[in-house]
């Protein structure tokens, strides 16, 4: 496991648009066997294949997204990190 934070900076927060992308991209991981789980804190992670559940996390800007990634390869994690962090960037 490998595991990031990540600030959410969008205005808005975490909103539907990008928790759906995230969910996509953690769907597309979730078939190669490469779970994603994200939270406010380790303790608290829910499934990145849920825009719901990620909806319930009440992200505001300049929080902090903790990213969790089922991997031990780093390149696919970096990569996975940095499509999040564009996919909830954006407003």
């Amino acid at each position: 496991m490998i595991t990031k934070s990540i600030e959410v900076r969008a205005e808005v927060g975490l909103h539907l648009r990008p928790a759906g992308r995230v969910a996509e991209l953690a769907a597309k991981y979730a078939a190669e066997a490469i779970n994603i789980l994200v939270g406010k804190s380790a303790e608290a992670l829910v499934p990145a294949t849920s825009a719901l559940r990620m909806l319930t996390l009440k992200m505001h800007c300049g929080e902090m997204l903790v990213v969790q990634v089922d991997t031990a390869d780093q390149h696919i994690a970096e990569a996975i990190f940095a499509a999040i962090d564009q996919a909830i960037a954006e407003n």
